[in-house]
């Protein structure tokens, strides 16, 4: 939806979580870093969807924001909003 025109030129930073017991670290920030540099040297954006928390220290980082997309599983009455973020190299 937001990310298919660039098809494989990106570095899709596809799931980063933290276990609770590292967070508060800079472990998050590290693996963000981590896609950032692999971006930068491949000439291609960074792109993330990130969770409502997420949001904001991807803004931090440089990342524009896009757009938001509703998930929800099917048979389930949870859903949740992600928002497509871009680093451009």
């Amino acid at each position: 939806m937001y990310f298919g025109e660039l098809g494989d030129r990106q570095v899709h930073l596809l799931v980063l979580t933290i276990h609770r017991d590292c967070q508060r670290h800079s472990a998050g920030a590290k693996l963000r870093q981590w896609g950032m540099d692999i971006s930068k040297d491949l000439k291609v954006p960074a792109t993330p969807f990130s969770s409502p928390g997420g949001q904001k220290l991807y803004a931090y980082m440089g990342f524009e924001y896009l757009g938001s997309v509703t998930v929800q599983t099917e048979g389930e009455n949870e859903k949740l909003l992600i928002s497509a973020m871009i680093h451009r190299a």
